[in-house]
Formats: C-alpha cells, structure tokens, sequence
C-alpha cells in the first residue's frame, strides 16, 4: 500500500508540473525552485521504492524453513579402515653378469646414472671369442667338405651295388661314412653359433630401462662367467609391500581396493594384489604386494608409505547434539513411545561440531526430540 501511495504521490506531482507549466508561470520564475526540487523529490521516492522492493526480496530469500522437530533414526552402514606401513619396492630389479670371461676395456655408467634400455653398459675384450669363431668356422668348412665326400661316395656305392659289383658290407660302410658327415656338420655348426654369442657376451647391454644401483667391476678388470657386473631397478612399475595381520585376512580378496598414501600426501589407488599363501613363522603376519603404476615417476625403492583398506563395517548412528540431555551425569534423549516422549537413556561415542555418535539406546526408525530440552521445558 505505501509503494501505491508513492506511485500516486509522483502521478500527483507531475500533474501540477504540467499545468503550471500551461499557465506559464514557470517562465515568471515562480516555480524554479519546484523544478529543482522535484526531480530529486521524485528520485528519492524511487529509490525508496527500490530499497523496499529489495529487501522484501531478501527477506524471501532468507527465509529458511524451520527444522522438523522430530528425528527418524536411519543407522548409516560405516566402513572402518586398516592403516598399515608399507615399503615401496620395484617390481623389475636385477643384477647383470658376466656371460664370457675377458678384461673390462669400457665401463659406461656409474651408480645413480638413469639407463635407456638396450644401452651398452661395458665392454669386454673379444679377441680370445673372435679366436673362437674363426677356429669353429674352419670346423664347419671342413665338416661341410667331408660330409659333401661322404654323399657322394655313398651314391656311387649304390649305383655299384645294383649292379652286383660291391658286397652289402661296402655300402653300409658307405651309409654310415655318410651319416657321420651329416652329424659333424650340424655339430660344427652349433659350435660356431655358440662361439658368436660368446662373442656377442663381449657387449653387456641393459635389460631394461631404468637406475643403476651397484657397479661390482673396475676398468681393466677381468672378468669370468658368473662375476655380478651391475646392479638396478626399472622406475616404470613399482609395489607397496607390506604385512597383513591374519585376523584380517578374510577382507582382503581379489577385488579389494588398496588406498597407498604417499609422504607428499597425494594416494594411489589399486586393485592388482599378490598375497602370498603362507605366513611369517615370527609374526604370522602374511605378506601382501600391492601393484602400483610410475608414470609420474614419484615413488622410489625403499619409500615408507601408509596402507589403507576396508578392514570392518558397522552400522553408525549420529543424531544432533541439541538432542542430548545429561541429567545426573548420564546422556538421554526424549523418545516417542505411544504418543508420548519418554526419556531414554543412551551410550555415546566421538563428537563432532553439532553431532554425537550413538553406540547403544536406540534402533532403526526410533523417534527423537531434535531439541530435548525444548521438550523439557514444555512438559
């Protein structure tokens, strides 16, 4: 009604604007302080009417419905989670030895160098292996050419033979000759192949990408079958290790979701677990690996990281804590019961900002005062 008042009130004076305007007045200098003054008049009235506009509105906004003062208990299915300790450790780890004997002419990295795989890691002398080869080439050149004799003999044996020129005895001579030739070639010929790997055993290349953590060799040392020449890890995968108490071995199965938390605080999250199926003979704890993908290059052998998974769940009960009441040191709440609130008696847990856990007292669809002491009052 006052915004209409206003409305009218402007009408009004533009109406006296107008027909003093008409009379000519105006040009005798009567009205001028009017037309100062009303235009501010008549903006003063708008903004008024704004402002009432706008805080009716506010207020609409504002305006919160009240909370329904009763409370239906829903119990909440809660999961409680497991923490355990755990290291990281590569998955691709290994040590590089010797194949061939020989002195070390190259080393071309050191410990904590980065690795591309297929890089040539040392060099070994190869003269003795090139010995080898070429000893074992004449070996398959001679065989070659005996065997080539033996075929030969054997078909002009048999072409003899046909003709009754030759005992049987000849010709068998002849068949094995020839079966001995083809033997000591392919024996000459594994010789050679095996003569050019030891040769190849000269060039010692790394397996796979990754960090060098052990160098066991000097330069100009010599080496034999066997002798540990490099140690290292792959950085592309790696796995969280730790120790399952068995009293929980049945909530870790196939699809359980580990939650690894690293010392920066960022998580990994995995399914790929490798449980192994027997337990410490000490703690009796079972060991667990957890499968973690690198790509970022953040986790490094021997990392101590935290180990999360679902362990238990139970059901949770939280109500508000203007619920509670405390007569004679004792928490209770006003419970409905035939229509009438009846003060119950109930055990706590944590608290929160404005929530308290119920362990015992009440069950699922229980009907609770949200504000006890208003029931208080009013009884």
């Amino acid at each position: 009604m006052f915004l209409g008042e206003m409305f009218l009130g402007e009408m009004f004076l533009g109406e006296m604007l107008q027909g003093e305007m008409l009379q000519g007045e105006m040009l005798q200098g009567k009205w001028r302080p009017w037309m100062i003054c009303l235009p501010l008049l008549v903006a003063a009235l708008d903004v008024s009417a704004a402002a009432i506009d706008s805080a009716a509105s506010d207020s609409l906004i504002l305006a919160e419905a009240p909370a329904d003062p009763v409370i239906t208990i829903r119990p909440q299915l809660q999961q409680r989670m497991l923490e355990l300790d755990a290291t990281i450790e590569a998955v691709n780890a290994a040590t590089v030895s010797a194949q061939t004997s020989g002195r070390i002419v190259a080393l071309n990295y050191d410990v904590n160098d980065f690795v591309p795989a297929g890089s040539v890691l040392l060099e070994i002398t190869r003269r003795e292996q090139s010995a080898v080869v070429d000893v074992a080439l004449a070996e398959v050149t001679r065989a070659e050419a005996t065997n080539i004799e033996a075929q030969l003999n054997l078909q002009r044996l048999q072409s003899l033979f046909k003709t009754g020129a030759i005992a049987q005895g000849q010709l068998d001579q002849a068949r094995t000759a020839a079966s001995s030739g083809r033997s000591a070639v392919r024996t000459a010929q594994a010789n050679l192949i095996r003569a050019k790997e030891a040769q190849g055993y000269t060039i010692v290349k790394a397996p796979y990408e990754g960090v060098v953590t052990a160098r066991h060799v000097e330069l100009g040392e010599t080496v034999v079958p066997g002798q540990k020449l490099y140690s290292g890890f792959s950085l592309a995968q790696m796995r969280a290790v730790t120790d399952i108490p068995q009293r929980y071995l049945d909530r870790v199965g196939a699809d359980t979701e580990f939650v690894v938390t690293l010392p920066d605080g960022t998580t990994r999250r995995s399914t790929d677990t490798v449980r192994f199926s027997f337990a410490d003979p000490r703690s009796h704890a079972f060991k667990l690996r957890i499968n973690l993908d690198n790509l970022d290059a953040k986790l490094y052998p021997g990392m101590l990281v935290k180990v999360a998974f679902a362990a238990a769940e139970r059901e949770l009960i939280l109500i508000p804590r203007s619920a509670l009441l405390y007569p004679h040191a004792l928490s209770a709440v006003y419970r409905m019961s035939d229509g009438k609130w009846v003060l119950t008696q109930v055990r706590t847990g944590r608290y929160s900002d404005d929530q308290v856990e119920i362990f015992a007292g009440l069950g699922s669809g229980d009907k609770i005062a949200r504000d006890a002491y208003a029931v208080k009052g009013g009884s």
